[in-house]
């Protein structure tokens, strides 16, 4: 945050997400409310997930800048791939780096995660390697998309320092034993994010230099991280329910 305060950001400091996780996170903020009216307005065994992925895809952020002018660019997830659908969005970033690219996309993704193949491909390196190309690819890719001509919003959702744990403190590969300690383990989480912040200093400092007309950037969490396990404590959801939240405006 020191950084971030020096570069002009404005650190929100405290911050808060308002919901818990990922989907209903984003589903609240690219859409600008609260989603406690979906008690009522969503059908009797409707799928939670589905509800707020549509929200997010159909949100009202890129509503309401498509109108008036802006390109809307977001980063391909595994969550939200589709075909542009007509209304001129493009999807950018990397494409999937595992080997589930090569064997049929996100199904096979699922599929092999319930098989006795998903340890022996953890235990491996084959989804780690995959998984550190495809998130340093993400980081250079968001200074790219700088040249793209005209106003534009740019979204991109970093999945990182989230689990598994692919890179030290320094970038170096980092392999579990098991597929259980990917998602474990304090210190893995401490030096993911210690890499994790050198890079998003160099993707700062790419957007940033050089510029006439400098970007307005949001560096937000859309949850903290809560170690699977932690017992349901009052310190457990502070930490789940904490963010990193920064604006820069360049006036």
């Amino acid at each position: 945050t020191d950084y971030l305060t020096g570069k002009g950001f404005f650190v929100n400091y405290d911050s808060r997400p308002n919901y818990p996780e990922t989907f209903s996170s984003l589903a609240s903020s690219l859409n600008m409310e609260h989603l406690d009216y979906l008690a009522d307005a969503v059908p009797e065994g409707s799928n939670p997930l589905t509800v707020h992925t549509n929200m997010i895809r159909g949100n009202k952020v890129m509503s309401f800048l498509r109108p008036r002018g802006y390109k809307i660019l977001q980063f391909k997830q595994g969550w939200l791939d589709r075909e542009n659908d007509g209304r001129g969005d493009l999807y950018v970033g990397c494409e999937k780096g595992t080997y589930f690219r090569y064997f049929g996309g996100d199904f096979t993704e699922v599929l092999f995660s319930t098989t006795l193949l998903d340890p022996f491909l953890k235990r491996f390196g084959v989804v780690h390697s995959g998984l550190r190309v495809r998130r340093l690819c993400d980081f250079s890719r968001i200074i790219e998309v700088m040249d793209t001509p005209g106003p534009k919003f740019v979204f991109a959702h970093l999945a990182v320092p989230h689990p598994p744990w692919v890179f030290g403190p320094n970038g170096e590969e980092v392999q579990s034993e098991t597929a259980e300690h990917i998602y474990l383990g304090e210190q893995g989480y401490l030096d993911q994010l210690v890499f994790v912040n050198k890079k998003l200093k160099e993707v700062v400092d790419g957007l940033l230099t050089g510029q006439d007309n400098p970007p307005v950037i949001i560096i937000q969490g859309d949850h903290g991280p809560g170690f699977l396990g932690d017992a349901a404590s009052e310190d457990a959801y502070r930490e789940r329910l904490g963010i990193l939240n920064a604006y820069y405006l360049s006036n």
